[in-house]
């Protein structure tokens, strides 16, 4: 557990992470289970560039994947939708529809 007080656990698995994507040319995508309880490993992780973060919008209940990056003029807000074939991009007037074409996963 002392080891995890300061970061330890997750600068290992960042650190496989950034090897993965240098050796591979892949990207990974993690969930928050990887976060430091403190954030500190994770917020400042120099590998990571772009965090998307899944949230409702308090005023009408849609759902939006939000592109968080290090460069402000890159952040950008996306209306996506839980469908039985997976997270489906949906157009902003069609939030109860997704789109067929525009999914994640099958």
């Amino acid at each position: 557990m002392e080891e995890n007080e300061a970061g330890l656990i997750q600068d290992r698995i960042l650190k496989r992470m950034r090897e993965f994507c240098e050796l591979c040319g892949g990207t990974v995508v993690s969930l928050n289970h990887v976060v430091n309880w403190r954030g500190n490993a994770w917020i400042n992780a120099p590998i990571i560039t772009k965090r998307i973060i899944l949230t409702r919008s308090e005023t009408d209940g849609s759902l939006y994947a939000q592109l968080n990056s290090k460069d402000p003029k890159k952040s950008r807000r996306v209306p996506y939708a839980i469908t039985s074939r997976g997270l489906c991009a949906v157009e902003v007037e069609e939030l109860s529809v997704a789109g067929e074409n525009n999914c994640i996963s099958d």
